[in-house]
């Protein structure tokens, strides 16, 4: 698998205990072609448990992408990995320093267009009310 795909946060379901087999006999299997030519590195080790999981282990769906995340920040993203993977840790602030204030404006924009769509005079304030408090999970 390529090393950009690996990248995404992926989810999984609930293995069975033949996934779980599978995933174990895989990893030790990539461990013995490894330690042929020495001993394996943290990195070299995740990546074998990836691949072993990507192959045995069946994943969660994607749900669809949220409307306001625009083309520019999705590349704003690509560019904070490449520098952390670059191991650039100036660019990386800076790069997330843009990405907040963007993702702020963003929201801002998608709240007054749900805003001026939806909502009667009454319900307007209610609304905005709402849309103002930060997300609180149940």
């Amino acid at each position: 698998m390529v090393l950009e795909e690996m990248m995404v946060r992926v989810k999984f379901k609930e293995a069975g205990i033949p996934n779980k087999l599978n995933y174990n006999r895989d990893i030790e299997q990539h461990i013995k072609k490894f330690e042929q030519d020495g001993p394996l590195t943290m990195n070299q080790f995740i990546g074998v448990m990836q691949e072993a999981a990507y192959k045995n282990i069946p994943m969660i769906n994607k749900k669809r992408e949220k409307p306001e995340t625009s083309d520019w920040l999705k590349n704003l993203f690509q560019e904070r990995m490449e520098a952390l993977q670059n191991g650039i840790q100036e660019e990386v602030k800076d790069i997330t320093k843009q990405i907040k204030t963007i993702k702020r404006a963003e929201r801002k924009e998608y709240i007054h267009q749900i805003i001026d769509k939806e909502l009667d005079v009454r319900d307007k304030w209610a609304g905005i009310r709402e849309l103002k408090k930060p997300y609180k999970p149940i």
